[in-house]
C-alpha cells in the first residue's frame, strides 16, 4: 500500500528536515487522456535523471494527507497498484495501461507518483487521470475512430473578466441501424491564443445512445467519468447535443480571436456511420461549471424533448437570462452563439 511506503519515507527525516531538502517532483501526463476498453494509454513521467519514484494507480480519488509528504490524490483502496518508476539518464519513464472491461460503461483511473531523491527528500507529482469508455456491451476497441477539427473565430466583442464562455457542439448522426446504436466523442479540446498566451482546454467526453425504447431525449453529466451522457429515441434524425465546455474568464479576452479550433475523436462500432457536426460559443454574465445545473437541451425542436421550445440543442436553459454578446454570439436570444461551418466525417 502507498500509505505505509509514504509513512516509512517520512520516518527517515523529520517534516522540518524534509522541507529544507530540495526535491524535484515528477511531472505526469496520460496520452491519450481517454481510451476505450481494450485500448492502451501511456503514462509519461519526467523528472531528475536516475532518481527513483513509486507510481500509484487507483480507481478511487483521494484526498489523503500524509504528514511530511503532502496531499495524495489516490484513494488508497484495495485496488491500488504500485509500480516502481526508475527514471532513465534522460529523466524519463513510461508506463502503458490497457483499459479494462468493467461492468460500469465509463470509469476513471487516478495516478500520482512519490519521488525519492538520493538525499532522502520526498515529494509528490501532479495528479493525473485517465478515462476509460465502453460503448454498449463491447469490450473490444471500436471499429471506427475519426479525428475531426473545426477552426473558426470569435467576433469583435471583447469578453471581460468575470464572464464565462459556453462552448457547445452538436452532431447529426446518419446510417445507424433502425434499432439504434451508440456513438461517442472523446479527447476533445478547444485551442486558441489570446493576450500572448496559448490555451488548450480539455472538453468533456460524450456518449450518445440512440435507444429503441426511448420516447424522450435527455442529457446528463457524469463528473466521475468527465462525460456527457445523452439518450435519444432511435428514430430521431436531427441535431443532438454533442459536448460542451464552461470556460470562466479570468482576464479580459480581446475581440476577434482567430483561429479558435474545436477538435475531438468520434467513435462507434457501427459501420458506415456518418457524423456531421459544428460548434458555437456564447458569453454569459452568470454561469456554472456544474454541467448538470445548466439544463442543457439535448436535441433541436420541441418534440421528444424535455424543453418544449424552438431553442437549439446545447442551449443552457437554466441560464438563458444571462446571455450577452461575445465569442460567437450577439446576446438576445442567441443562447448557443452562431455556428461554425459544418464538418462531415464517415466510417467505412
Amino acid at each position: 500500500m502507498l500509505r505505509p511506503l509514504a509513512l516509512a519515507a517520512t520516518a527517515l527525516l523529520a517534516p522540518t528536515a524534509l522541507a529544507q531538502l530540495p526535491c524535484d517532483p515528477l511531472q505526469l501526463q496520460f496520452s491519450p487522456m481517454t481510451i476505450h476498453a481494450g485500448e492502451t494509454t501511456t503514462l509519461f513521467a519526467t523528472g531528475t535523471p536516475l532518481t527513483l519514484a513509486v507510481l500509484g494507480l487507483d480507481v478511487e480519488p483521494g484526498p489523503v494527507f500524509v504528514p511530511g509528504i503532502g496531499l495524495l490524490h489516490l484513494g488508497l483502496t484495495p485496488a491500488l497498484q504500485l509500480i516502481g518508476a526508475p527514471l532513465s539518464v534522460n529523466g524519463e519513464f513510461q508506463f502503458s495501461l490497457e483499459g479494462p472491461c468493467k461492468d460500469d460503461p465509463s470509469r476513471a483511473y487516478f495516478g500520482q507518483a512519490l519521488t525519492l531523491m538520493p538525499s532522502g527528500a520526498t515529494c509528490l507529482s501532479n495528479p493525473v487521470t485517465v478515462y476509460v469508455q465502453r460503448l454498449g456491451s463491447h469490450c473490444e476497441p471500436p471499429n471506427c475512430i475519426l479525428s475531426s477539427p473545426i477552426g473558426s473565430n470569435f467576433n469583435g466583442t471583447a469578453i471581460p473578466a468575470g464572464r464565462s464562455v459556453w462552448f457547445n457542439a452538436i452532431v447529426k448522426v446518419d446510417n445507424l441501424p433502425a434499432t439504434g446504436g451508440v456513438v461517442a466523442f472523446r479527447n476533445a479540446h478547444v485551442d486558441f491564443s489570446a493576450n500572448g498566451q496559448a490555451y488548450s482546454i480539455p472538453v468533456p467526453n460524450a456518449v450518445i445512445t440512440f435507444a429503441s425504447g426511448a420516447t424522450q431525449a435527455g442529457t446528463s453529466y457524469n463528473p466521475d467519468a468527465f462525460q456527457f451522457d445523452t439518450v435519444v429515441p432511435a428514430s430521431y434524425s436531427g441535431n443532438v447535443f454533442l459536448s460542451g465546455l464552461s470556460l470562466p474568464i479570468d482576464a479580459t479576452l480581446p475581440g476577434g480571436t482567430n483561429p479558435v479550433t474545436f477538435s475531438g475523436e468520434f467513435l462507434t462500432h457501427e459501420p458506415g456511420v456518418k457524423f456531421q457536426w459544428k460548434w458555437a460559443a456564447a458569453v454569459y454574465t452568470t454561469f456554472s461549471t456544474d454541467y448538470n445545473a445548466l439544463c442543457v437541451k439535448p436535441i433541436d425542436g420541441s418534440s421528444q424533448n424535455p424543453y418544449a421550445n424552438s431553442d437549439h440543442a446545447g442551449t443552457p436553459e437554466c441560464f438563458k437570462p444571462y446571455v450577452v454578446g461575445g465569442a460567437r454570439g450577439g446576446g438576445g436570444s442567441n443562447w448557443t452563439g452562431s455556428y461554425s461551418g459544418t464538418k462531415s466525417v464517415a466510417c467505412q
